[in-house]
């Protein structure tokens, strides 16, 4: 079987009196001389390709559009930040830490969850690639608030021992 490429078939396309008879007549005659100009058709492999490309092509594009709903809610709100990344580890904490007027606090937190998830995703799929198994912890409060009076205790993540300095309990290391 063959697939034709209608408009690279000339005598089809330019004949003066066309009926479905006629055509068949004319495209039998062109495939017994071999002059049938075949469209291309991509290999499973090339085709399965494609459909990959075109899929990480659409999941940039809803990143795209994710974090441009993110800059309109803060826009709106008349928000800044001095961050130099928006959606970088500690941005992420602001923005979960912000509060705006409700239905806009949450559709902010459902879009910054995406993102999250995004990196999570990224993350597993690259430690796929590498053969590594990489354990995801959300950031948010580990190591960073006493386990007994909930004061800010921060900690440089070498440090094996550590006390809170408000209530001097040990903070385990996690």
């Amino acid at each position: 079987m063959k697939l034709s490429n209608p408009l690279r078939t000339k005598a089809i396309a330019e004949a003066p009196i066309k009926t479905d008879r006629i055509d068949a007549k004319t495209l039998a005659y062109l495939l017994r001389g071999n002059l049938v100009a075949e469209s291309y058709v991509p290999t499973r492999k090339n085709r399965e390709h494609r459909a990959l490309i075109r899929h990480r092509a659409n999941l940039i594009q809803m990143r795209v559009d994710v974090k441009n709903r993110i800059h309109a809610i803060l826009d709106k709100h008349e928000r800044s930040h001095t961050y130099i990344d928006l959606f970088g580890k500690q941005a992420l904490e602001w923005l979960h830490n912000l509060q705006l007027t409700t239905p806009d606090h949450e559709i902010l937190q459902f879009n910054r969850a995406l993102i999250v998830e995004q990196i999570r995703v990224e993350v597993h799929a690259q430690s796929r690639h590498a053969r590594k198994h990489v354990l995801f912890i959300d950031p948010y409060g580990t190591s960073q608030f006493c386990h007994q009076c909930l004061a800010w205790a921060p900690k440089n993540l070498a440090e094996r021992e550590h006390r809170c300095p408000n209530c001097e309990a040990a903070c385990p290391e996690i």
